[in-house]
């Protein structure tokens, strides 16, 4: 996603640090990141690795990358997806976990703080649209853990009318 094809494949063949080797590492499942997202990736969450992390990611689509951050964050962390699509409960792997539920739900959202949190990392790459951002991110930021980190993915969609988003839109 995001590179040519010899960039992929030298990256597989040498891969340049933790993060790229947890990505390219076999699974049955892929993990759907563009790949310079990695770098920035290893740059802010190496600090956090081999500990036990609370890591939650909106949007898990076919839950490799649930698979992807168990890899890179380790066993004793605690892997939490959640998703809209009532499939995806069936895309993860013990000890991964999955919520059906949606981001711009408040009641959600805090249920799934009480059950989880506090989070050390909170990963939105979910619906993209501003205004589902702003309510997870209103709901879940109070749950993040001193020090922790809210990271949301994908912000070029503020800039499209389909994503509620626009150039001096409110």
């Amino acid at each position: 996603f995001g590179a040519p094809l010899d960039l992929v494949k030298a990256l597989k063949s040498n891969p340049p640090s933790d993060i790229f080797a947890a990505f390219f590492a076999p699974s049955e499942r892929p993990a759907h990141k563009w790949l310079h997202y990695l770098p920035i990736y290893e740059r802010y969450f190496a600090p956090y690795r081999n500990k036990p992390v609370t890591f939650l990611e909106i949007g898990v689509f076919d839950g490799g990358s649930l698979d992807f951050w168990r890899r890179y964050f380790r066993d004793k962390s605690t892997i939490v997806g959640i998703d809209i699509n009532e499939k995806c409960a069936d895309r993860v792997s013990p000890p991964n976990h999955v919520r059906i539920g949606s981001q711009d739900d408040p009641a959600f959202l805090s249920e799934l703080a009480a059950e989880f949190g506090p989070f050390d990392i909170v990963l939105d790459d979910g619906s993209h649209m501003g205004t589902h951002q702003s309510v997870s991110l209103d709901a879940l930021f109070p749950h993040v853990s001193e020090g922790g980190l809210y990271v949301i993915e994908d912000t070029c969609t503020s800039y499209w009318v389909d994503h509620d988003g626009g150039y001096r839109r409110s």
